[in-house]
């Protein structure tokens, strides 16, 4: 439910807070299918609630991770979104990919993530 989703993600948005007061001179990335999209209450709580920035933002609204044409995607139907997440505090992405265009194909219902990350 969505509601389970806003209480896990200020859990782990609490977490990440907690690290990073621990550990202040280090970078944190969250990742994950979060089955929620960029504009959810969902990710706009673990980030608020963790200091977590998403550097997918521009990529997200122009591709989809989890995409009608992708073959093993099921039943799913008629769908374009993006579920998937590398979210980061004090680490800054130098390089972002979304990887939709294997040699062999897709592997999995959503498509992969590369995240250069530095300080």
């Amino acid at each position: 439910s969505d509601a389970l989703r806003v209480a896990q993600a200020e859990f782990i948005g609490d977490v990440v807070s907690e690290l990073a007061e621990l550990r202040p001179h280090d970078g944190f990335a969250v990742c994950g299918d979060l089955n929620a999209t960029p504009d959810s209450a969902t990710v706009a709580r673990l980030c608020e609630r963790g200091g977590l920035a998403n550097p997918w933002t521009e990529i997200s609204a122009q591709r989809p991770s989890f995409a009608a044409a992708n073959p093993y995607m099921g039943d799913w139907g008629d769908v374009d979104c993006w579920l998937d997440y590398i979210l980061t505090r004090g680490a800054n992405p130098s390089r972002l990919r979304l990887v939709d265009d294997w040699p062999a194909g897709p592997a999995s219902d959503h498509y992969f993530l590369l995240a250069e990350l530095g300080r």
